[in-house]
């Protein structure tokens, strides 16, 4: 599953859900829906993804910086460390 949400005049988009069911994992199955999901917003027009993470999930953090997703801030609340990321598409 991946949700894209819009903000009115933002030209930068927000992942706001991705997840991969288990039994798809390591199949590539993750890097083809953010490649997709990239390439819909980059033919829509946005300037770049937004997108928020925790410490707890390496996998997602490591497929994001694969693809050009940059830490832009983090935060730190209890129990969990925040990556907040960004991905140009200019």
């Amino acid at each position: 599953m991946l949700a894209l949400e819009p903000h009115d005049g933002d030209p930068i988009i927000e992942l706001k859900s991705f997840s991969v069911a288990e039994t798809c994992r390591r199949q590539g199955v993750g890097q083809r829906m953010l490649q997709h999901a990239i390439d819909t917003c980059r033919s829509l027009g946005y300037k770049g993804i937004k997108l928020l993470t925790l410490d707890v999930l390496p996998d997602a953090r490591r497929l994001y910086e694969r693809n050009g997703f940059r830490i832009v801030r983090e935060e730190v609340v209890p129990h969990y460390r925040l990556y907040y990321y960004q991905l140009d598409l200019e």
